[in-house]
């Protein structure tokens, strides 16, 4: 994912975990950010805002997520000058073709760990790719 982007999050139960490899506002955390409990703070402003990007998805940030979202904000100009990983800029245009790609790779021999996975959405503004297991409880069994 760090070819596309420099700060990926990850939401789980009701934890928020914001990697920072430039550490440019999370300094001396050792995982490389920091992980908020989303539920237990929820009127925090801050907090708040941080959570605006997952509004769509999750609607309440009161109560925890039954599942995990992996939030991948692409590269833009301004990141790619000053990022230590990747001088390079991410389009939605290139993310497109990666997700059809990979819909079709998926469509051919699945996913590694598929008991793991119930639903799988990939989206952007304007383009959404979703894939969701049809008989999840035969999948479980």
């Amino acid at each position: 994912m760090y070819n596309w982007t420099d700060s990926p999050s990850i939401v789980s139960r009701d934890r928020i975990l914001i990697l920072d490899p430039h550490h440019e506002w999370s300094e001396g955390e050792s995982i490389g950010g920091p992980i908020y409990n989303f539920v237990q703070d929820h009127e925090d402003l801050a907090l708040k805002n941080t959570m605006a990007a997952y509004q769509r998805v999750m609607g309440q940030f009161d109560r925890p997520l039954e599942g995990t979202i992996i939030r991948i904000p692409l590269r833009n100009p301004a990141q790619a000058l000053k990022s230590d990983i990747s001088p390079r800029t991410t389009t939605v245009q290139e993310m497109t073709k990666i997700l059809k790609t990979f819909a079709d790779d998926f469509a051919d021999h699945g996913l590694l760990f598929m008991r793991s996975i119930e639903k799988l959405e990939l989206g952007s503004s304007g383009m959404s790719i979703v894939i969701e297991m049809i008989d999840v409880e035969a999948l479980r069994s």
